[in-house]
């Protein structure tokens, strides 16, 4: 995949991702826009962003979007049912 950028910015930003690393997740989701639900993975990254930053609407603005586009993302749902115990 190293000959294809757009699949391996998009395994980048997947790798970053499930480390935690939002920003730089975020940052090569956007270099993979040819990828199919190339939103969805940018909301999620989002989220979790606004999350760490305690923007707790705007988190769960773009978590919204993001399970508007794929409703049974594992990481989405349950990153959704923690920015509601959060905001409390």
């Amino acid at each position: 995949y190293r000959n294809d950028p757009v699949i391996h910015a998009f395994l980048e930003a997947e790798l970053a991702f499930y480390q935690h690393r939002y920003q730089e997740s975020l940052k090569q989701y956007l270099k993979a826009r040819h990828i199919p639900l190339f939103q969805f993975f940018c909301y999620r990254a989002s989220a979790h962003l606004s999350l760490d930053s305690r923007l707790y609407d705007k988190a769960i603005k773009f978590i919204k979007r993001a399970l508007q586009l794929k409703s049974n993302d594992y990481a989405s749902l349950k990153l959704m049912g923690k920015l509601y115990t959060a905001k409390g």
